[in-house]
């Protein structure tokens, strides 16, 4: 879908109306869920949230706090590639909250940004990754990746002369108290 595809999707009233219905419907009503599902000794493992492009975050947000107070483990949809690449920050956001609590920590608020950085060319990639400590840990390479393999990779694949090498990075950030004080 194009961008203005996914606006107009939005934009339609059933849209609209089920955004309006989530953001009204306390999370207290899916915690009575569980309890009559648990009472009737069935155990709510994986929470089927489909999902198409025109999702927002906060709909995405709003499937994994459904799934947490139903008690469900995990979520299972049906979407398309571009949607599952937005999901998955999501994941990660809320294993990170949850870390925090069983570490103790209250009321925890974790928020998360993709920043991209580009590169001129592989070697410096591979080398800012390697200082980030994003190398091979089982194998320990005697010599770096050497000028003979870049050339080696040029012959092989050529030299693109303006090709810029981006890389996104998912930075989480969070904030919590723990026995009265704050903590970042």
């Amino acid at each position: 879908m194009t961008e203005e595809q996914i606006t107009a999707a939005r934009a339609t009233p059933r849209a609209q109306e089920v955004l309006k219905w989530r953001k009204s419907l306390s999370m207290d009503k899916y915690k009575d869920i569980k309890k009559k599902v648990n009472d009737a000794g069935i155990d709510i493992a994986i929470l089927c949230f489909n999902m198409n492009e025109a999702i927002t975050d906060d709909e995405i947000e709003y499937a994994f706090t459904m799934a947490k107070a139903l008690g469900a483990k995990a979520i299972s949809t049906t979407t398309q590639v571009t949607v599952s690449k937005r999901v998955a920050p999501f994941a990660d956001v809320q294993d990170l909250g949850a870390l925090l609590q069983r570490a103790r920590f209250a009321l925890p608020v974790v928020d998360a940004d993709i920043v991209t950085v580009t590169y001129a060319d592989p070697l410096a990639l591979m080398r800012e990754l390697r200082a980030m400590g994003a190398a091979n840990a089982l194998r320990a390479r005697p010599t770096p990746f050497d000028t003979e393999a870049h050339r080696h990779h040029e012959l092989m694949f050529g030299i693109l002369e303006d090709a810029v090498f981006e890389r996104g990075l998912q930075v989480l950030k969070s904030a919590c108290s723990h026995r009265g004080r704050s903590a970042r």
